[in-house]
């Protein structure tokens, strides 16, 4: 069974989340066509190719409308969802763009500010305009309350074509939560409930809805945050934003809202450590010298600091490929970069602390076949023969089926 997905990144990540939870399982293949970016005839012949179609819908029209969908294909609606509310000044470009050659340009309009980029074509100084930025009420000059309203009122029609409710999602839980890192890409709690509620749409059996409820915590986009501005945060009561709330910023960690905004105005980004991370998956020879640049430039980058642990291992220096992945895992302890220190430090003969990063791993991604197979291993080894047959016990269950596809029957 093929699935296309078509609709905007939101629509893309959910591809992932079906690749990560459900795909292993069935005799299924994805892909993702934009609805809004460049239709050629390959756009045509790929969805042609759809048994079932994943489409969005938004108060903008597709380029391609659903009508045109393959007949033979079954057609599920999911909505767009939009926080644009929160930063009413986005959608500008930056007036002093830095040159990107590859990766993830930094100051797209999505995250950008119209009112900082006044400023910054005024030629104000970044101290000058943080000051000024931070007493101006962002709220009460952009009517943020209506702007919600209406946001609202818009998601309330699109849930209602699909059959879902991400508004009561929106009401609830704002002031509480971290719902949207910007004006379109939502946290994990919407990417639950779409992701979950498409399952049981498309048949899958309940426990994989069950799984991305339990275990899909993290939004689901590239780390790029913009900080909600005090006013904006002070009118609808947002407890979470802090003066020391820390907003990912691409590969190279968080900044609190003053930093973000000084660098803004100063267009600074990483351009050594993003193409770095990336050379470094592509085995060139120059990502070790960006990458070194770069952790000095951002150094509280895990991912600088995992790739930059790979190269050095590579290149014979085991010690300091260790010392490396533990920088990596205290900037952001995620289960890739706990198995791989595990991994280091079982190599290195010290099975007791191997066992801990394995463990730790498991907590952090439950649903992590490679994490629970290597704690069993390591539990073997140690002599610990019940844990090893719980931990034995978690890779069946996640194993079942991955061998022998099961034939789905959808609908």
């Amino acid at each position: 069974m093929h699935i296309v997905f078509f609709g905007n990144c939101q629509v893309q990540t959910l591809n992932g989340i079906i690749n990560r939870f459900v795909a292993p399982y069935y005799d299924i293949t994805t892909d993702f066509v934009d609805a809004y970016g460049d239709i050629s005839g390959s756009s045509y012949e790929r969805l042609s190719r759809a048994d079932v179609v994943v489409a969005q819908v938004s108060e903008l029209p597709p380029l391609i409308e659903h009508h045109h969908m393959p007949a033979h294909a079954k057609l599920h609606k999911v909505p767009v969802v939009s926080g644009a509310f929160l930063w009413p000044y986005q959608g500008v470009p930056h007036p002093r763009a830095p040159i990107v050659r590859y990766g993830n340009p930094p100051y797209m309009p999505e995250y950008n500010d119209r009112h900082l980029a006044g400023l910054l074509i005024e030629n104000v100084q970044p101290a000058e305009a943080l000051t000024r930025y931070k007493a101006f009420d962002v709220a009460g000059a952009a009517h943020v309350g209506r702007l919600y309203e209406l946001t609202l009122q818009s998601q309330r029609k699109i849930d209602a074509l699909c059959g879902y409710d991400c508004a009561s999602i929106i009401e609830t839980h704002l002031a509480e939560e971290q719902l949207f890192q910007s004006a379109f890409h939502f946290g994990g709690r919407i990417a639950r409930h779409i992701a979950a509620t498409l399952c049981e749409r498309m048949g899958f059996d309940a426990k994989y809805s069950r799984r991305i409820e339990a275990h899909l915590t993290e939004a689901p986009f590239v780390p790029r945050f913009v900080p909600i501005h005090p006013s904006v945060a002070k009118y609808f009561g947002m407890r979470w934003v802090r003066d020391d709330t820390l907003y990912p910023f691409l590969w190279e960690g968080g900044y609190s809202f003053d930093a973000y905004v000084l660098r803004f105005m100063e267009a600074r980004w990483s351009a050594a450590l993003e193409e770095g991370v990336i050379d470094a998956r592509q085995g060139k020879p120059e990502a070790r010298e960006k990458l070194e640049r770069g952790v000095r430039e951002a150094p509280q980058s895990a991912q600088g600091w995992h790739e930059l642990s790979r190269i050095v291992q590579k290149d014979g220096d085991p010690a300091t490929a260790m010392a490396f992945q533990q920088r990596a895992i205290r900037c952001e302890p995620t289960a890739p970069r706990l198995i791989r220190f595990g991994q280091l430090l079982r190599r290195a003969g010290d099975a007791e602390r191997a066992a801990s990063m394995f463990r730790r791993a498991t907590r952090a991604d439950p649903v992590n076949l490679a994490a629970w197979t290597l704690l069993r291993d390591m539990m073997i080894t140690l002599g610990r023969r019940k844990n090893a047959d719980l931990a034995a016990a978690k890779v069946a269950e996640l194993a079942l089926g991955r061998i022998g596809r099961k034939k789905a029957v959808l609908f």
